[in-house]
């Protein structure tokens, strides 16, 4: 009988042991998994450019002081390559100007290969960012995350709304467009580099569809928005895109834009009234 509860008392504590480790094993999990993921949010972000091109560069002051203010982010400047009308070859398909974008990221891409950076930031010198864009960054979710391009901004130009992919942090599609803010992984340098170089000259915002055919993911982070363009000024790259290209209230009514939610204040610019003209 003393042998029977012995064994009875003995499997008990075993039991217990099996579930107290149990549950201090599902504990430990959880507390790991979310110190990773407070890890990966609260980390030091990835280093940061703006583009810009001298002697058009009048906003670069106030671009890089919005987002060291709202996004805790210090750009640093990269000045790209500006092709002028004499001196450039003429290309049916693509302004001088997305031809000066072109060689300026084929450019850019060459430095940050050789540089080897993980991840990196990539503005231009007319993008503002929201006014909550630490949070919201902070909060996107892992699908964002894992993108090997994340547009942090997008002009999207469906002709319906309803037409919207619905999910959060959607994947690019033939409508997307805009290379204002990306946040780049380093597995995409390459990719977008060949492109620049050996595909079909395009505008640089068409890459998209060539990374998702080479199986890269490109996603928007979306909603909202975390950046937005400028485009109350005239364009470097292409001034006859649209015909509400300048009217800042009706882009923001097709891209929903919440103008808000961003620091609106005017930016300086320079005159380009002869360009608009050749572009």
């Amino acid at each position: 009988m003393w042998r029977f509860k012995l064994k009875s008392t003995y499997t008990c504590m075993i039991c217990g042991i099996i579930v107290i480790t149990s549950i201090f094993s599902n504990f430990y999990c959880y507390k790991t998994a979310s110190l990773v993921i407070r890890i990966n949010h609260d980390g030091r972000l990835p280093v940061a450019y703006i583009i810009t091109v001298p002697g058009y560069d009048q906003r670069v002051t106030s671009v890089i002081d919005a987002f060291k203010q709202y996004a805790q982010i210090d750009l640093r400047r990269f000045n790209g390559i500006r092709f002028s009308y004499e001196s450039h070859v003429k290309n049916g398909s693509l302004t001088v100007g997305e031809q000066s974008l072109r060689a300026t990221m084929t450019k850019f891409f060459n430095m940050i290969i050789r540089k080897n950076y993980e991840k990196v930031f990539v503005f231009e010198d007319d993008a503002i960012p929201h006014r909550n864009f630490t949070v919201l960054f902070k909060q996107l979710p892992s699908r964002c995350l894992e993108a090997d391009v994340l547009l942090l901004g997008a002009t999207i130009w469906h002709s319906k709304h309803t037409d919207w992919p619905s999910e959060a942090c959607f994947d690019a599609d033939r409508a997307t467009f805009g290379a204002f803010a990306l946040l780049l992984r380093r597995k995409s340098y390459r990719p977008i580099l060949h492109w620049l170089k050996f595909g079909k000259p395009k505008p640089y915002d068409h890459v998209y569809r060539y990374l998702q055919q080479q199986k890269l993911t490109v996603r928007v982070a979306f909603p909202p928005f975390l950046v937005i363009p400028d485009v109350s000024h005239l364009s470097l790259i292409n001034n006859n895109r649209s015909g509400i290209q300048f009217d800042t209230e009706k882009r923001a009514e097709q891209h929903l834009w919440h103008l808000k939610d961003y620091p609106m204040t005017r930016i300086p610019i320079h005159s380009m009234k002869t360009n608009r003209r050749k572009e």
